[in-house]
């Protein structure tokens, strides 16, 4: 799995983010490429905090996993980022909460 050591000795409990273990944290947008893949798939993976886990451990099994994380990614809407990156499964892994607060836009489908 795709780990950042760092996170895993700090005592810090209540001042960092535990899911920085995993990645290294929240990013608008993370490519993985897998040399040694389990699949020859690709995988989109829309996310929020709670996937970083996830996130880190699909990254051995899938040739490829584009990250979009819909709060911070600005490059273009999620529908015009899926038809740019032609992935073969796209995965969506959000609490279904933030579809009411303002942090997330629209997906870009009419």
């Amino acid at each position: 799995a795709n780990l950042r050591e760092k996170y895993s000795t700090s005592k810090d409990y209540f001042g960092h983010n535990s899911y920085c273990l995993y990645i290294g944290g929240d990013y608008p947008l993370v490519q993985h490429k897998n040399n040694k893949p389990v699949s020859e798939l690709k995988l989109l993976l829309i996310k929020d905090s709670y996937s970083l886990p996830l996130q880190s451990y699909l990254s051995t099994v899938f040739a490829e996993i584009d990250v979009v994380d819909p709060r911070h990614f600005t490059e273009c809407s999620i529908a015009e980022y899926v038809e740019q990156s032609q992935p073969d499964l796209v995965m969506l892994m959000m609490n279904p909460s933030v579809f009411w607060t303002s942090g997330y836009k629209e997906f870009g489908v009419k």
